[in-house]
């Protein structure tokens, strides 16, 4: 839609227009997915659950987008870097929710998660 509009206010080289116009169709998906785990990072920070935050942080990088990002650039050259940044990304998402979905079941509700 925008995003050849948005490219070329900061390059005017077709290469460097293609790829910029591929990032900004694509990420921002990965950035909603993102959104989702900080929240859900603050969620387990706010239940005293700090280390479910590291944890969720470091398997988000190094277990899911670095590695997709490299399989699919490695197969799909820059889109495939790009679409697999936003598959590791909405994995986190969907690893962080099923992780808090399973410590509120076990607490019985998310708020008797606090410790006093």
């Amino acid at each position: 839609m925008a995003a050849p509009l948005i490219g070329s206010v900061f390059t005017r080289d077709p290469q460097v227009l293609a790829v910029a116009t591929s990032y900004l169709r694509v990420m921002p998906l990965g950035a909603v997915a993102y959104a989702v785990v900080i929240v859900l990072n603050t969620a387990y920070n706010a239940h005293h659950r700090s280390q479910h935050t590291l944890t969720l942080s470091l398997v988000r990088v190094f277990a899911l987008v670095v590695p997709f990002a490299w399989l699919g650039g490695h197969y799909y050259q820059i889109p495939g870097l790009f679409v697999g940044a936003v598959a590791g990304n909405a994995l986190a998402a969907v690893l962080g929710w099923r992780i808090y979905l399973r410590l509120a079941r076990n607490a019985g509700s998310p708020a008797e998660t606090v410790r006093a």
